[in-house]
């Protein structure tokens, strides 16, 4: 039986692991299930900034992968209106489109999935 997941991430893109453990995650669950979406929201926002500079980290931009979310036919990716806004973001500065969701609408979006992992 296959479930709707979805994958809410609220970290920021660097200093830890969870950015990435999360894309693997949702990678290997597009897999096995039908339906499987993400949801950027807080400083995980901060995930879909283009152009971040990361040598002086001795880090990857992993950011530029996202792209493969494509191929693995994730296609409903969302991001919080408010979490952009409060960190001067706009779509056009983001590394790959997504639908915007306000506050009020992400408890929805949150009940119309079987599966919500954070991330």
């Amino acid at each position: 039986m296959t479930k709707k997941v979805l994958f809410i991430t609220r970290s920021a893109p660097h200093g830890h692991a969870k950015p990435r453990e999360a894309l693997a995650a949702m990678l290997a669950a597009s897999a096995f299930q039908e339906t499987v979406s993400v949801l950027f929201m807080d400083d995980g926002v901060l995930q879909l900034a283009k152009h971040q500079e990361t040598s002086h980290l001795g880090m990857v931009n992993f950011a530029k992968t996202f792209n493969v979310m494509e191929l693995y036919e994730i296609k409903q990716v969302y991001a919080c209106a408010e979490s952009l806004a409060e960190r001067g973001f706009f779509t056009d500065n983001l590394v790959l489109p997504v639908k915007l969701i306000k506050y009020p609408k992400i408890s929805d979006l949150i009940t119309q999935h079987d599966l919500v992992l954070n991330f």
